[in-house]
């Protein structure tokens, strides 16, 4: 039997985490796009009779459900599995130690920082940033020279992100602190900067 870290590695969970982030990092744009071609302008849907900051919570919120139900169901599989090997393990062979390894090992502790809590904010606002940072880069795009700001502050959720899954230590703070940043300017700017 390898070991748990192995098992957990072979479970797919490095591919399933790429998947999940790929998908919640396309589901804005297309929610987006598609109202672009339906209305022929984004400009159109601004002036719709609803707020703007309803139109970008709108966008944002499938893709988050969407990770964190990933989050969920990935936790609830690593779980089952380390319960499992726990049962066909014999107990002289198992590690006194088996739960922190499983929670310790590079990839779950990205997702699910339960040995050290501190990090679990940053994990939680992955989640968020990650749609987030892909909704203000369209925007800014679609601003053109308007939206350099907000493509510069899109560009640090990106180090954010990146700062994140590279386990730096001081991601403990800065994912959380982005995501806020990253957030605001996103509102801010479908309220107050053209979009064509």
């Amino acid at each position: 039997m390898p070991p748990i870290d192995e098992l957990i590695k072979e479970a797919g969970i490095i591919a399933l985490m790429i998947i999940a982030f790929s998908v919640a990092s396309i589901v804005p744009v297309l929610l987006i796009v598609k109202d672009y071609y339906e209305m022929r302008s984004i400009c159109t849907i601004m002036r719709l009779p609803f707020s703007k900051t309803y139109y970008y919570v709108d966008k944002l919120l499938p893709p988050t459900i969407l990770l964190g139900v990933f989050w969920l169901m990935q936790w609830a599989t690593v779980s089952a599995t380390a319960r499992l090997y726990i049962a066909e393990v014999p107990a002289e062979k198992l590690p006194a130690d088996v739960w922190t390894t499983l929670w310790n090992n590079p990839p779950v502790r990205l997702l699910y920082p339960f040995a050290e809590l501190s990090h679990m904010p940053a994990a939680l606002s992955l989640l968020i940033l990650i749609p987030a940072t892909v909704i203000l880069f369209v925007l800014a795009e679609r601003s053109k020279k308007r939206g350099i700001f907000s493509g510069a502050i899109a560009c640090t959720g990106i180090v954010a992100i990146i700062m994140h899954l590279f386990d730096l230590p001081a991601s403990t703070w800065v994912v959380p602190s982005i995501t806020a940043v990253v957030l605001v300017v996103g509102i801010w700017h479908i309220n107050r900067i053209q979009i064509t």
